[in-house]
């Protein structure tokens, strides 16, 4: 999962570097997919059923929302995104274990769905 993080970083880094536009294409979210997949399968892990589903599903919304600069205003650092989620969730797993980390976690999407839901103007 990490590696998809830094591979999906780099990526549109160099592509601001080249001054070229955001890509806008399904491809260039496949490093997020993988990121993505990987918190389903450690969610699994986690007590109750499918428990890394819900935040792999708002994590989703949060990177569309990005990608395709419909944040309302909220700049992309400030919003919970599939990199801090993962930092948050290694964090918790070295202190409290997985099923505290999937819950802080979706919590903080959560918040993060809603700034993007209440658009900041101005």
């Amino acid at each position: 999962m990490l590696c998809g993080i830094v591979a999906s970083l780099t990526a549109d880094r160099l592509g601001q570097l080249a001054r070229r536009g955001q890509d806008d294409g399904w491809t260039a979210l496949g490093p997020n997919a993988v990121v993505l997949a990987g918190i389903i399968v450690v969610g699994n892990a986690a007590p109750g059923a499918f428990a890394g589903l819900p935040l792999a599903l708002l994590l989703g919304i949060i990177i569309l929302a990005v990608r395709w600069r419909r944040t309302g205003g909220i700049a992309p650092w400030a919003l919970f995104t599939p990199a801090t989620a993962l930092l948050l969730l290694i964090v918790a797993t070295l202190f409290s274990g997985v099923g505290a980390g999937i819950t802080a976690a979706t919590l903080c999407a959560i918040g993060s769905v809603g700034m993007l839901v209440q658009g900041r103007r101005g």
